[in-house]
């Protein structure tokens, strides 16, 4: 058998309060993604990254 390679997990914290969910928002709201990321600390392209949906589709029951 092939052994398992590592995974790294990678976590950023702008260190505020703001979520990222919540500093997108701000987008939704008409914030510049600048004007965003200045207010929140998270950077540019974060904000305007697309969430990743999960592997896999539900099943149907």
């Amino acid at each position: 058998m092939a052994k398992a390679s590592e995974v790294t997990s990678r976590q950023f914290d702008p260190g505020t309060d703001w979520t990222l969910p919540e500093a997108r928002t701000l987008l939704e709201q008409g914030y510049t993604p600048e004007h965003a990321s200045r207010l929140t600390g998270w950077p540019v392209p974060m904000l305007l990254a697309q969430p990743r949906r999960p592997l896999g589709r539900p099943t149907a029951r």
